[in-house]
């Protein structure tokens, strides 16, 4: 076996389809499987993510929390389990908060611009729909 590979319990797929066949007894879709799955996995980062602070923020403060990599893996499997359009935003968040723990000007500057920009374009902005004429 291929150190690389993932066993299937360990694929999303697998659960989405447990939860599919479960659901299937009342009905369930694929779309409310994969929103029930999403749901429980961005539970569990929550839970780990506080987990996280606690240990992490109790010995080393919030800049050690902020460097810890699992940190940025919950935190971005929780955002995503909430708002799946603002995936783009978890390099940009990390970039600012090294910034941040750093001190460095330039770097918070250009991620809160870079930040700004994707908010913008992700939630304000409506994308434009292409009008059609009647003159078929």
């Amino acid at each position: 076996m291929a150190q690389n590979e993932v066993k299937f319990w360990q694929g999303s797929n697998f659960w989405v389809t447990l939860v599919l066949l479960i659901g299937s007894l009342w009905g369930m879709n694929q779309d409310g499987a994969t929103q029930i799955v999403g749901a429980i996995f961005g539970l569990l980062a929550a839970a780990m993510a506080t987990r996280s602070w606690l240990v992490n923020a109790k010995f080393g403060g919030v800049g050690k929390w902020l460097k810890d990599p699992n940190t940025w893996a919950y935190l971005t499997t929780i955002i995503v389990a909430v708002v799946p359009q603002a995936a783009d935003l978890i390099p940009a968040l990390k970039n600012l908060s090294d910034a941040l723990i750093a001190g460095n000007w330039s770097g918070i500057l250009t991620a809160g611009f870079s930040i700004l920009t994707m908010v913008y374009y992700l939630f304000i902005k409506k994308q434009a729909t292409p009008k059609t004429s009647g003159n078929g």
